[in-house]
């Protein structure tokens, strides 16, 4: 091969390298960048308790069962409650009483309650900000009326869905070191529904009583106490009086036949805080203690 040849050659070779760098640089500045992908949309924004530091709370539980029947007033006389806390009023209306216990006299109020049928105690793991769950009773197999009372005083029958009854508890830390103890009543069942959901919001499924939601401010020198109102007294029939002259008729001195009274009506503290244990008719009283973990 000749030199003019091998210099034809090379013309050639860097005129086809040149024209395909030009097109790989024209392909390239037609590109349009997208840029990474869109993140997956989330069902619900996420819950700033989740993705901020949280403290832990330790809850003590003690449970003591007394008969249904039993009255606590020896033992509750021990109690503060808080005058003109319009929820504590709430709660009364409905069969439920909350107060302030002095650790130093739980000794004391223990042996001031009745012969106890039963007793368990239980601990909780809870971080601020979320609802631990606090079951005193077993679940309702049927539906049950009771009744319920409104923020006026007034009352109505209010029909309740088989499902567990149970408190949601959640601990708030308070800038003076107080924390903050809320409850609030909760018959859990299922709902069915076709929109997804997040655990918490399965969590709270069923009845939860916002309306009753009650809070009460605590230290490590103080425990809270939570039971049953006791329901009024059962007024028994009047005494017969004797007439001032004996009747002719000898059918006349017999015995009037009288119906006992009604039961008083059910109420959401029974639900609550009242079961069938043993074969017999008990009242649950819970005294709560908190401790930061």
């Amino acid at each position: 091969m000749g030199r003019s040849a091998a210099w034809l050659l090379c013309v050639i070779a860097l005129t086809l390298a040149g024209c395909a760098s030009h097109n790989k640089s024209a392909a390239t500045d037609n590109t349009i960048d997208l840029g990474p992908p869109p993140p997956r949309k989330q069902i619900r924004p996420p819950d700033p308790a989740q993705t901020q530091p949280h403290r832990t709370f330790r809850i003590h539980v003690q449970r003591a069962d007394v008969a249904r029947g039993e009255r606590l007033d020896k033992a509750w006389s021990l109690v503060r409650i808080p005058l003109g806390d319009a929820a504590l009023e709430r709660w009364d209306s409905n069969g439920l009483r909350a107060g302030l216990l002095e650790t130093a006299q739980l000794a004391a109020f223990s042996r001031q309650l009745p012969k106890r049928l039963n007793e368990e105690r239980q601990m909780i793991l809870t971080p601020e900000g979320r609802d631990a769950v606090l079951a005193a009773a077993p679940p309702l197999n049927r539906k049950t009326i009771i009744e319920w009372a409104e923020d006026d005083g007034q009352t109505r029958p209010l029909l309740l869905q088989p499902g567990q009854p149970q408190f949601l508890l959640s601990v708030a830390a308070q800038p003076d070191g107080l924390l903050r103890v809320t409850f609030t009543p909760h018959l859990y069942y299922r709902v069915a529904t076709l929109l997804p959901q997040t655990p918490d919001e399965f969590d709270h499924s069923g009845r939860v009583f916002t309306e009753l939601a009650m809070s009460m401010m605590v230290d490590k020198d103080h425990a809270l106490v939570l039971a049953v109102v006791p329901p009024p007294p059962i007024e028994g029939p009047p005494a017969a009086t004797q007439p001032e002259t004996q009747p002719a008729d000898p059918a006349a001195t017999q015995p009037v036949a009288t119906l006992p009274p009604p039961p008083p009506p059910l109420r959401l503290g029974d639900v609550l805080l009242a079961a069938r244990r043993l074969k017999s008719e008990v009242q649950s009283v819970l005294v709560i203690s908190v401790t930061e973990e």
